[in-house]
């Protein structure tokens, strides 16, 4: 384990254990089983011109309930236009942790200026109430007292700070046919065959027997994935390319330009071989 996924552990279990005010606290656990799995995890599309609520939309490596009604669906992406996309959702049920990793190449042969969207729609129907976290981050409580409250983070530089907005929609307060939507809009620039991958996550704290630290946990979880972003499990590679925690936008070789660098390794390698 990677030193950066070790010190959110241990920030995580030392946030279970204190941030719900008692020792005694029974977090529940996220259902792993709601990621959409339907057709895999890699996947390419087309955008459907950023309507949220368009059931063009591909649901794959979204999640569906979540534990508790959370969701009505989240991590959808939509209006990603000739960018191509593969993602990876995964659920980490002993942190209450849920991860999306999602890699956008432009396969074209100029420029592409896109915002894409990443959104869903929380579990409660009814008036949320949402506040800032630290850095590009959120928290979301629900008024009935029975959905988890949420944290939502989603960066921790200066793209996530410039680049992606976060947004949220629902109608008049005990309006029961509210949508709840919640929005991250991204704005990606690409240069013909590059990727770049964006990272979100959402904690879920909803403790069984007693919910006045949810709100104190989800805040403090959320502050140790902002300072100390899980990334185990992800290689050096694929974080490099992640945009909205560091990373910059990656070339993809020709498959010539992959075989001259092979052959100009391989002579070099030969070279210093003669002259031991």
């Amino acid at each position: 384990m990677n030193f950066v996924g070790k010190n959110f552990k241990l920030a995580c279990m030392l946030s279970l254990l204190l941030g719900a005010g008692s020792v005694h606290a029974t977090q529940f656990s996220i259902q792993g089983s709601d990621v959409v799995t339907n057709s895999g995890y890699g996947f390419s599309y087309s955008g459907d011109g950023g309507n949220p609520t368009n059931s063009v939309n591909d649901a794959r490596g979204s999640v569906g309930d979540g534990g508790y009604d959370a969701f009505d669906g989240m991590g959808y992406l939509s209006n990603t236009g000739s960018l191509s996309v593969t993602r990876r959702t995964e659920a980490f049920q002993s942190l209450n942790l849920y991860r999306w990793f999602d890699t956008f190449t432009n396969n074209t042969g100029s420029t592409i200026t896109q915002t894409i969207n990443w959104w869903g729609n929380l579990g409660s129907d009814g008036y949320q109430t949402t506040y800032a976290g630290p850095g590009s981050s959120f928290i979301n409580v629900d008024n009935n007292g029975y959905d988890p409250v949420g944290a939502y983070i989603y960066g921790n530089n200066t793209f996530a700070s410039t680049s992606m907005n976060s947004s949220w929609y629902c109608g008049p307060e005990g309006q029961w046919s509210c949508y709840d939507n919640v929005n991250i809009s991204t704005t990606l620039t690409l240069d013909a065959g590059q990727s770049a991958s964006l990272l979100n996550f959402v904690f879920l704290a909803r403790d069984n027997n007693d919910r006045s630290g949810d709100v104190a946990l989800a805040t403090n979880t959320a502050a140790n994935l902002v300072a100390n972003p899980y990334l185990d499990g992800l290689n050096q590679d694929e974080r490099s390319r992640i945009l909205n925690w560091g990373g910059m936008p990656s070339e993809v070789p020709e498959p010539g330009t992959a075989a001259l660098l092979g052959l100009g390794l391989f002579g070099f390698m030969m070279s210093r071989r003669r002259k031991s």
